[in-house]
């Protein structure tokens, strides 16, 4: 993780960052996530863990979903807190 040359700063600072959003909103010690969405093709998984927190996972090696919809279970108004397309903290 020390040697800027290597990509493993960004994989600590993600880890980092994870481990404050558990912190702030205790979502390991959450009941099991209710999983909403599970998409093959786009390999994506959407689920609800935390309070209040919805989260979109994306585990395909190279595309980027931008503007992906899905169906939430209370409407409103949701915020990024965690993107690892960060370029500067998470390496895009």
């Amino acid at each position: 993780a020390n040697d800027k040359n290597l990509r493993y700063h960004h994989l600590l600072n993600w880890d980092r960052a994870l481990m404050l959003l558990d912190r702030e909103h205790h979502c390991l010690a959450s009941p099991p996530a209710y999983i909403s969405l599970k998409h093959e093709l786009d390999k994506v998984i959407v689920f609800e863990r935390g309070h209040g927190l919805l989260w979109l996972v994306n585990l395909h090696p190279w595309q980027s979903l931008v503007d992906y919809r899905v169906g939430v279970d209370t409407p409103g108004t949701y915020l990024i807190l965690l993107n690892s397309d960060d370029p500067q903290w998470f390496g895009g």
